[in-house]
């Protein structure tokens, strides 16, 4: 759209046929406009004043003569024909509730407790009342507080719950294959020859409370939450903006972070997402964390978050970093909280989850409204700088400029003395286990060689030195455990 336009956001719409329609939205400080559009004719049309936790809805009409774009060869035989140009009726089709249900997604969005509507006296009446589709999508009808004759539609906007939020999926019925040796079983949960689903999902469910979630485990839970973003399935609950769904692509996998293998990540990003930008810099994920070594504590082993690194910004950085500043700001998600340091700016929601049914709970009820929120700024922005760049052209902008760090990158011996190295010289791995005698220095248990790791005691990212006073000998698990932490912080 043109800069003039006074809708500066834009939408899609769907009636329950699968037509889209475009919606442009003009967000003030207080008021709201909305207009549907189908081509270029405005087919629906709604205006909004919010007073506090009150949003007022002034005007709601969806029209039912609409004259509509036609071919050529129709066209033409109109005007010979000197007929009337065509008229559509956009009413009943689904698309006012489709409006209805994007206004009062935006409402809790801007901590709106109610939505309020004046009818009058022609809305009462007539062979379809408007006031029984109001009271069709959920409002209450008032007597007028006035006395008059005309009336109000209210509707309560309560927190949705999550199990009112189900992720539909076809599942084609498979034939049960029959097992050797099960035959003739009485044992609970077993049918003649066939091992019932019943049992296998009380196992997955036992194991995830004993153990705790694995990379595998956690994959077939978030598999359909995948086929949704991925339009493998249908959004039955329309727990997704239709005009980002297009735009959005989940993983079918989960993924370790970097190099501690406790930590698991489950990732969402643009399907068009520029090279600028780089998928595991720029997204939004759920991090499973149970030691809390990276965004989750003591009390919360889960994350849902959107997650930006500005260091991995290599065009037009400050503007850039400004602009995500100002649009992140005007976002409300509650639940979220919006964390800017100076490496990276997040959206991030922490919990606790022990099982599989806790797990799915909070991302129904946290992660598709992040989504929603979060996406419609983030495509513009990078739409906006969207710049391809080859991997030869980042590192050279990796290169050329500034790098944060607590050693001494400016110092004549970086590179070439083994004491600012993250790599421990093999003379220094040997001396450090034969003077801590092969024992790891937190468990106290003495392990073969290649089970032990040679740590920094004081962290290279924390400015330690890779010196035979800095390095400690540590097995496996426990040198997973510490991380980047201090001794003081274990």
């Amino acid at each position: 759209m043109s800069a003039e336009s006074p809708y500066p956001e834009q939408h899609v719409l769907m009636d329950r046929n699968g037509q889209k329609y475009r919606l442009l939205v003009d967000t003030n400080t207080n008021s709201w406009r909305f207009k549907v559009l189908h081509d270029d004719a405005t087919v629906g049309e709604a205006t909004c004043v919010q007073d506090g936790e009150v949003l007022s809805l002034l005007s709601f009409q969806i029209h039912d003569g609409v004259p509509i774009r036609e071919g050529v060869l129709a066209g033409t035989w109109r005007k010979i024909i000197g007929g009337d140009p065509k008229l559509v009726n956009f009413r009943g089709i689904g698309l006012g509730r489709s409006l209805l249900r994007f206004i009062i997604r935006r409402a809790r969005e801007f901590v709106a407790t109610q939505i309020l509507t004046d009818l009058g006296a022609s809305d009462l009446n007539g062979e379809h009342p408007v006031s029984n589709w109001f009271q069709r999508q959920g409002f209450q009808a008032e007597a007028s507080p006035d006395g008059s004759p005309s009336s109000r539609a209210r509707l309560i906007l309560v927190e949705e719950s999550s199990d009112d939020i189900t992720l539909h999926r076809d599942v084609k019925p498979k034939r049960p294959k029959a097992r050797v040796g099960l035959t003739g079983s009485r044992r609970s949960g077993m049918v003649k020859g066939v091992k019932t689903p019943v049992v296998r999902l009380r196992k997955v469910i036992s194991t995830a409370r004993k153990a705790g979630f694995t990379k595998d485990s956690l994959a077939k839970l978030f598999r359909p939450v995948s086929d949704l973003i991925n339009r493998k399935i249908d959004d039955v609950d329309e727990l997704l903006d239709p005009a980002i769904r297009d735009r959005l692509k989940a993983s079918n996998t989960v993924i370790h972070h970097g190099g501690d293998t406790r930590v698991l990540q489950y990732h969402i990003w643009d399907r068009d997402q520029p090279s600028i930008f780089h998928r595991h810099h720029f997204k939004y994920e759920v991090q499973y964390d149970p030691a809390g070594t990276k965004a989750g504590t003591a009390t919360t082993n889960f994350c849902i978050h959107f997650y930006l690194n500005k260091f991995r910004l290599y065009h037009e950085r400050e503007e850039m970093v400004a602009r995500v500043r100002l649009e992140l700001s005007k976002i409300r998600l509650p639940g979220f909280k919006l964390k800017e340091t100076e490496r990276a700016f997040s959206f991030h929601h922490n919990f606790h989850a022990t099982n599989p049914a806790e797990l799915m709970a909070e991302v129904r009820k946290y992660l598709f409204p992040l989504l929603n929120g979060v996406h419609p700024m983030f495509y513009r922005i990078m739409d906006a700088f969207n710049v391809p760049m080859t991997k030869a052209q980042r590192r050279a902008v990796i290169s050329g400029r500034e790098k944060l760090s607590f050693v001494d990158r400016n110092s004549p011996n970086y590179g070439k003395n083994q004491e600012f190295r993250r790599e421990v010289p093999r003379h220094f791995r040997t001396a450090t286990f034969q003077r801590d005698k092969h024992t790891c220095q937190h468990c106290e248990r003495k392990f073969a060689v290649a089970m032990l790791h040679a740590d920094h005691v004081m962290p290279i990212a924390r400015g330690g030195l890779t010196t035979l006073g800095n390095l400690q000998t540590l097995c496996g698990p426990c040198n997973l455990r510490k991380g980047k932490r201090l001794e003081a912080e274990l």
